[in-house]
């Protein structure tokens, strides 16, 4: 039995670790089925057995020729990436050298994130491949990962870890040794000006410094490939210069790969910048490259004062550039583009504006090559398009009348809609959850009755109780004659067979239950356990989108909004108890379709219903109330679940021998009495003891 137990606990594992190899799921590299008989996958692959040479150039104006000097780190070939019909990255080569920082810009859905997924293994390319530190990431993610650190863009840390063991933790994983791994934080605590918090939890830390954190373990344990991902976003000023100062520090050795919506931050750490637009990559090169390509010449700033007359100025620099453009016109400031062929002229032109500031009340002026911030709207000049087309749409919407706010009884009744819409909605969206929330006490009904009614039996069959398998059994029954005919024609019964007889204590309830499983009278009881069962999970089922909106905030939104608290716990209410009402309907609905004594007519069935009714109306403020101490949805669910199936099973433990096991189960009887669910339990106790024929 051992030896089968051990055996089977190796061929569980073997068979996890092949699906989870060739199956990933969503994040992974699945690898080929044939795997294991692979000597790539037990001896490893080298990276001299992948080529790595830089690839040709791309032969074209807005691509700057590849350094010939620099060691490759990343390969980037041909990668695509599609969802659907949708091509997040299309045809995506690009080289990325040692001992540089690569800057990849792109708007919002260009494929940039998308990018570092597939080079990180996250997700699998659906063409190309990618060569890192010598590494196919299709063929050796394994190896890939050994000398790789990432930075994602939300932070994925563990909230019960301290910083120190954070970076000592994935020290140890990339295979420093534990002096090293000591050396290592110590270093990466001091860059990060992160010793006061040392020994906090990562929960206890500020949006800034998780990203300092997140920096740390992607360059901890000597990455030779850092994939940072808006590291810098959540931080302020002097830490965003704090951290471009760490990593001009560390590139040194490393290929490190870097996204920002920073221009400013791309300019500065950025020594070659490749911009994605659609997916595509629309160019690549120097900062200086870039500007020269697609800039329109030289920016000139003014900085003027309150009575400086624009128009002045601009009559003065046309008479030495009559083309010049006047880029924007603020209340403080004034900026032009200067066209680059007309360079001769800048020392007389800046000459002659020195000399008249004080009378056009100009205080300074500069001037610069375009910003990396016109590059960027340049090169994704589709993607401005469709900008264009929106601010033009937003111009429109603006010309709109503005609207009238509402007060008094039509603002409360304005509220009480848009937050019905709310809940109906998510009901709309989620309609397989609330499927099963509506359908379930409805399947408990059809497992009890289906089986009975298919084979025409109406009641269990009678089954005989008999002591013939025990020899000499003594029987204990209750003293006294209050039992009714069940004790006497019990207690002759049992003399009449020859067993012996003697008083003592049993539960009226055990010897209830028993006549009634004597003459074969079961299913009502059956019914009432497995209804109250049922509604278990469909009172707790409410709790889940209580917890999540207190969860994701948005319930504290909706009172910032102007939503009174009264009116929405008042409309929450409603709404659930609709639903609920609902539930409880079909239910009963089921139930008069088999026509089962006690619940086919209309008296029944009501009686039945105001059970329930009474009940929804208690258990909802519980519900409300027990929200606020979960942060899960689910495990709100499974625990409000697990209280009130012990709550409603304490019911079922009247009359029980006096004992210590006794006062145990009494105390515990005492605090689960004040729980909805020991209540509803009772209900069904009394409705058996009313109607003991059917249920």
């Amino acid at each position: 039995m051992i030896i089968m137990l051990v055996l089977d606990t190796f061929i569980y594992l073997i068979v996890a670790v092949y699906i989870e190899a060739v199956f990933p799921g969503i994040y992974g590299v699945p690898l080929p089925w044939y795997f294991p008989v692979t000597a790539s996958y037990w001896c490893g692959r080298t990276a001299k057995e992948t080529d790595i040479s830089a690839s040709a150039p791309i032969d074209s104006g807005f691509f700057e020729k590849e350094p010939s000097n620099l060691k490759v780190g990343v390969q980037i070939k041909n990668l695509k990436k599609v969802y659907g019909t949708k091509a997040a990255v299309q045809s995506l080569s690009l080289n990325m050298y040692e001992n540089q920082i690569t800057v990849l810009l792109g708007h919002n859905g260009a494929g940039k994130t998308t990018t570092l997924l597939m080079l990180t293994g996250m997700i699998t390319p659906t063409s190309g491949t990618a060569i890192v530190n010598g590494y196919d990431i299709r063929r050796d993610m394994a190896s890939v990962r050994k000398s790789m650190g990432i930075c994602p863009q939300h932070d994925i840390i563990f909230e019960d870890l301290t910083v120190t063991e954070h970076i000592y933790f994935y020290s140890r994983l990339k295979g420093l040794t534990k002096s090293q791994t000591k050396i290592e934080t110590t270093k990466y605590i001091a860059m990060m000006e992160l010793q006061d918090k040392r020994n906090s939890k990562a929960s206890k830390l500020s949006g800034g410094m998780k990203r300092k954190l997140c920096l740390c373990i992607a360059l901890c344990g000597n990455s030779k490939v850092v994939m940072l991902d808006e590291p810098t976003s959540g931080m302020d000023p002097s830490a965003r210069r704090a951290l471009w100062d760490l990593l001009l520090k560390q590139k040194e050795g490393r290929t490190i790969l870097l996204t920002t919506q920073f221009m400013d931050e791309a300019d500065i750490l950025g020594d070659r910048i490749a911009i994605m637009s659609e997916g595509e990559l629309k160019c690549c090169g120097s900062s200086f490259f870039l500007k020269k390509k697609y800039g329109t010449g030289y920016l000139l700033i003014i900085d003027k004062g309150p009575e400086c007359d624009s128009n002045k100025v601009t009559a003065l620099l046309k008479g030495y550039i009559p083309d010049i453009e006047v880029r924007s016109n603020t209340e403080s400031e004034l900026s032009y583009l200067l066209p680059e062929n007309r360079v001769s002229v800048f020392e007389a032109m800046l000459k002659q504006l020195e000399s008249q500031s004080r009378k056009l009340n100009v205080h300074s002026y500069g001037i610069s090559l375009t910003t990396l911030e016109e590059v960027f709207i340049r090169a994704g000049a589709q993607h401005s398009q469709e900008v264009g087309r929106h601010h033009a749409l937003s111009s429109e919407v603006d010309n709109l009348p503005k609207p009238t706010y509402t007060s008094g009884m039509r603002l409360i009744a304005s509220q009480c809609l848009a937050m019905y819409l709310k809940r109906y909605i998510s009901m709309k969206r989620s309609w397989v959850l609330w499927l099963i929330h509506f359908v379930l006490p409805t399947i408990f009904v059809l497992l009890i009755m289906l089986p009975s009614w298919l084979i025409g039996i109406t009641d269990l069959p009678p089954m005989p109780l008999t002591l013939s398998e025990y020899e000499a059994p003594i029987t204990l029954i209750e003293k006294g004659d209050d039992m009714g005919g069940n004790y006497q024609s019990y207690k002759r019964s049992l003399l009449q067979e020859g067993y012996r007889v003697e008083h003592g204590s049993i539960v009226e309830k055990m010897l209830r239950l028993v006549t009634n499983i004597a003459k074969g009278d079961s299913k009502g009881e059956q019914i009432a356990l497995y209804t109250t069962f049922a509604f278990v999970f469909t009172s707790c089922f409410y709790i889940m989108f209580i917890v999540r909106e207190n969860t994701c905030k948005s319930k504290h939104l909706q009172f910032v909004a102007g939503t009174k608290i009264p009116i929405f716990w008042l409309v929450t209410f409603v709404f659930d108890f609709i639903t609920y009402i609902l539930v409880c309907l079909l239910t009963l609905t089921t139930l008069a379709c088999f026509q089962e004594d006690g619940f086919k007519t209309a008296e029944d069935l009501s009686r039945f219903l105001v059970i329930l009714i009474c009940f929804g109306w208690a258990f909802f403020p519980m519900i409300y109330i027990a929200a606020y101490f979960f942060k899960i949805p689910a495990n709100g669910f499974v625990w409000m679940c697990a209280v009130c199936f012990c709550a409603d099973n304490q019911n079922t433990e009247d009359g029980r021998p006096e004992s210590e096991t006794c006062d145990r189960s009494s105390a515990l009887r005492h605090v689960t009495g004040t729980t909805l669910f020991f209540s509803i339990g009772t209900e069904r106790v009394i409705y058996n003891l009313l109607f003991p024929k059917t249920v």
